[in-house]
Formats: C-alpha cells, structure tokens, sequence
C-alpha cells in the first residue's frame, strides 16, 4: 500500500505485507528470500500491533477489530512475539536517553569521573502526592 501526494506525486508512506528489502542507496525495493530473514516481522504485523498497544489496547482487541473488518488474525504467540520485540525497542531508547541525560548533567556540573556524584536540587510541592487521592500524610 501507497500513500503518495496528489502534489508532487512522490511516495510518502509505504507499508508491505510481504518481506522486503530496501538499497537506501539505490532508492530499490526487492522482495527477500524467506531464508535471510526468517523472523523479520511484517510491516501490517508490526504496525497493526504499535497501533494496537498505542490505543492501550491487547490481542482480544485485535481479533475483534480483525473480525469486523474481514481480515485474518495472526496468532497471540506472534502478536506477543512483536509485543516484545516494540518493548525492547522502547527499553533500548530509553536507557540511551537516560545515558545522555546523564552524561548532559555531569557536563553542565562540571563532573569529568563517571563515579562522582552529582547532587541535583529539585523543588517540588506535597500536593503531587495527593492529587485526585484522599491521603492521610501528616497523620
């Protein structure tokens, strides 16, 4: 599938239900053979399962979303298999976004060790504890 503006005609998004291969050189699309890449996941896979988790949403989601649109549902054990792979992925970038903060703030402070500790004032109010919650701080 293609979405391609009514401009300029060029592609802007792409979306394959097959294996593919992309030469970011050449600008190329090929179909790949099924034994250079055996658990590449399909695009539809893969984008139906982010849109699904992005809703806050799981597989009985998916079935019934699949079931009233006409379409073949792919197996829990792959839907949980994709589930881990976008959970790696946002583990992944978040511990390097942690990293670089770290590393941001042990310049703005001057730190050259890594095993410095940097003290860090930060001002907050007691009411974040209570917000939309009875409590009974204080008591």
């Amino acid at each position: 599938m293609n979405v391609v503006c009514i401009n300029c005609d060029q592609t802007q998004s792409e979306t394959y239900s097959s294996k593919q291969l992309v030469d970011t050189k050449l600008h190329q699309i090929t179909n790949v053979s099924n034994h250079q890449f055996l658990n590449a996941p399909f695009d539809v896979n893969m984008s139906i399962v982010q849109g699904m988790l992005s809703l806050g949403l799981g597989y009985s989601a998916l079935e019934k979303f699949c079931m009233h649109m006409n379409l073949n549902i792919m197996s829990s054990k792959t839907f949980n298999s994709y589930k881990a792979k976008v959970l790696n992925g946002h583990l992944v970038a978040s511990n390097q976004l942690l990293l670089d903060i770290r590393k941001d703030v042990r310049e703005a402070y001057g730190s050259r060790n890594d095993k410095d500790i940097v003290d860090i004032g930060v001002s907050y109010d007691g009411s974040w504890l209570t917000r939309e919650h009875t409590s009974n701080i204080g008591i």
